[in-house]
């Protein structure tokens, strides 16, 4: 599992927790991506704001965080 960590990662709550307590997120289908459900999504190197017609959203790209997610359905 030590090949999806990324240069830098140990500063994010997901690189932290291991599998204790992952940052919060939702598996929504999309192979490398989920949804950020962080209070402050803006404050992680890792989201991606998402602007639609009529709302926003953030996602994760954290390769740790997506493994841990798809894989252990966490």
């Amino acid at each position: 599992m030590e090949g999806i960590v990324t240069e830098g990662s140990g500063d994010f709550e997901c690189y932290k927790s291991h599998f204790g307590v992952p940052c919060k997120a939702k598996d929504i289908g999309l192979a490398t991506y989920l949804e950020c459900l962080e209070e402050n999504p803006r404050d992680c190197k890792f989201s991606v704001k998402v602007s639609a017609s009529f709302s926003q959203i953030y996602l994760c790209q954290s390769p740790r965080r997506v493994f841990i997610a798809k894989t252990f359905k966490k």
